[in-house]
């Protein structure tokens, strides 16, 4: 009979793959370094990431698609499990290790997605000689892999730290062409300075609310600050008044929301977008960032700030509420300047493309405070699900382009684009297509998405919605008008007469495959299946953000210790010390 650790461990296979894959890789380049060619080496190194990814996916499959078959016959699927472990997958979102993990269906689905997503991402890397270790670059993708999955399962606050910062270490590693140059001791230590700022403010934020509720859990910090009761069939959020009127928690919102802000993959890695020439990381590698690594990062704020912070941030009834909507519109306003001032300024395509990013950053920021102010939070945080799923495949088939330009010129100008869409007129469709839906124009899935997000938490009939988002909303309006005028710089060049410059080999499936497929995926989710991706997203995002207890018959832990998941909703009762001007009793 398998123990609770190796039940827990099968939900981790997929990571598992990965990190074995990742060591394997970089043992195998390092043998073969000495003894064959360079495409020789490469060659035999994609083969095994490939053959990490395609067993990674196998095991990503079975490890959601097997819960799901004992949920929906459950009297044939008891056959092939002993009772514990029978029990054990038929919990729909079952805690592993302590609490610390989710193994919810959403969670097995958004691993799904990486791994597929990896798997381009890989193909792009591999498709250009730039690099003169393979080995070592596919090695870090697989690794900060895993930690976007773990990352967007943690369910306690130093594990998302832990998850966030394996992430951030593995995509700065692999976005240096080579070792970096050696540095006097006092240069290299300030050099480092800047890379740890958002690693310092989040850890600080993190201990404060530590220092505040004595946890570090999701849902054990939310059951604390809450003293919500059902009333009616409808459940107001109240913060508990012995946290609310207090500066600690204010100053936490302010630290984690620049923690998660600075550490946003677009924003920290804008400046390094430049030509490969100039030392700037790869085009794979910067397609990460901007997909993978933004997915997982503003999961990760969703769950703190929609779910374990949520009696601090909901604007309707906590003295926080209105802060916290201050300090996120003012990160999403400065967020959606800089990205257009880079988008007007930019002649390289991979940092026009970042800066684009960095724009529909802001805009994801607008629906991530809007959704704290909405008046069903979990229909609002599905629609930011749905347009940051489609903005991640969209991102990576733009971020083919410049991959394409690297490959055959060394150089990602916008220049080199001269004469693109004459020579291939099929993908050049294809990319003033993924252009326009970066503008998020209509019919295209990224405004359909964008509209629902806008939508779910702008339009709400909630009489506490701050008027700022409102203003955010022009602004936002303001910011795509500005994007179109640089992304004409794109479409120009596209399908001007071709200059002497030579052309450009034929793309391959490398390059061609997310180019197709971004366009295919924005296209589908512009109008055919819009409603079903948003229900899709919306069904995600109430295990993502929702509060449980133990089962019956289990004993309650205590409020510090990982919670026991299930799916049987309930709020802390009224606090019989509270008042109605918020004083402790005696005071």
């Amino acid at each position: 009979m398998p123990t609770t650790l190796a039940r827990d461990a099968f939900f981790l296979i997929p990571h598992l793959v990965l990190a074995v894959s990742g060591l394997l890789v970089l043992l195998g380049d390092r043998i073969l370094a000495r003894r064959t060619e360079a495409n020789v080496r490469r060659r035999i190194v994609g083969i095994l990431a490939f053959l990490g990814v395609g067993l990674a996916m196998a095991a990503a499959l079975v490890v959601s698609l097997v819960p799901l078959w004992v949920r929906a016959d459950p009297a044939s699927m008891a056959e092939w499990f002993s009772p514990g472990t029978f029990e054990y997958l038929s919990n729909p979102d079952p805690p592993i290790f302590g609490g610390l993990l989710a193994a919810d269906t959403p969670a097995g689905y958004f691993n799904m997605m990486y791994v597929g997503l990896l798997g381009l991402v890989l193909a792009l890397a591999l498709a250009t000689s730039r690099t003169e270790h393979p080995g070592r670059l596919c090695a870090l993708l697989l690794l900060s892999t895993v930690a976007m999955m773990l990352a967007t399962a943690a369910e306690e606050f130093l594990t998302l730290f832990i998850s966030l910062e394996m992430m951030t270490i593995c995509l700065y590693l692999a976005g240096r062409p080579g070792p970096p140059p050696p540095a006097p001791g006092r240069r290299a230590v300030l050099s480092l300075v800047p890379r740890f700022i958002p690693s310092l403010l989040f850890l600080i934020g993190i201990g404060l609310v530590g220092s505040q509720t004595s946890a570090t859990y999701f849902e054990s910090i939310r059951r604390l600050i809450d003293t919500s009761a059902p009333a009616d069939g409808k459940i107001t959020i109240v913060a508990d008044p012995r946290f609310s009127g207090k500066a600690a928690p204010t100053a936490a919102i302010v630290l984690l929301l620049a923690g998660f802000g600075l550490k946003l993959p677009a924003l920290a890695f804008a400046r390094r977008s430049s030509d490969p020439q100039a030392g700037g990381p790869p085009a794979a590698v910067t397609a990460w960032i901007a997909t993978g690594a933004l997915f997982a990062t503003v999961v990760a704020l969703l769950k703190v700030f929609l779910h374990a912070l949520l009696p601090w941030t909901d604007a309707r009834t906590s003295i926080l509420g209105p802060t916290w909507l201050y300090v996120a519109s003012a990160v999403a306003a400065i967020t959606m300047i800089a990205g257009n001032i880079g988008s007007l300024r930019r002649k390289n395509l991979t940092g026009l493309l970042m800066s684009a990013t960095l724009v529909h950053a802001g805009y994801l920021l607008i629906g991530a405070a809007g959704a704290s102010a909405a008046v069903d939070i979990p229909e609002a945080a599905g629609a930011v699900l749905a347009y940051l799923l489609i903005l991640a495949f969209g991102n990576l088939g733009a971020f083919a382009v410049p991959a394409w330009l690297e490959r055959d010129r060394g150089i990602t100008d916008i220049e080199g684009l001269d004469g693109l869409g004459r020579q291939d007129p099929i993908l050049g469709i294809c990319i003033g297509v993924l252009v326009f839906s970066l503008i998020s124009l209509p019919l295209l899935g990224r405004f359909s998405a964008m509209l629902n997000a806008w939508q779910a938490a702008l339009g709400g009939q909630n009489p506490a919605r701050s008027p700022i988002l409102g203003g955010l909303d022009y602004l936002a309006n303001l910011s795509s008008v500005l994007l179109l005028l640089g992304y004409t710089r794109i479409l120009v060049p596209l399908y001007r007469r071709a200059s002497r410059t030579p052309s450009l080999t034929t793309a391959g499936n490398a390059i061609a495959l997310p180019i197709v497929l971004g366009l295919a995926l924005t296209l589908t989710f512009g109008v055919p299946l819009a409603r079903k991706l948003l229900e899709a997203m919306q069904a995600a995002a109430v295990p993502l953000l929702s509060s449980t207890v133990p089962r019956t018959g289990q004993k309650s832990q205590p409020p510090g210790a990982g919670p026991d998941r299930s799916v049987t909703p309930r709020r802390l009762p009224p606090n019989p010390s509270r008042r109605p001007n918020g004083a402790r009793p005696g005071k």
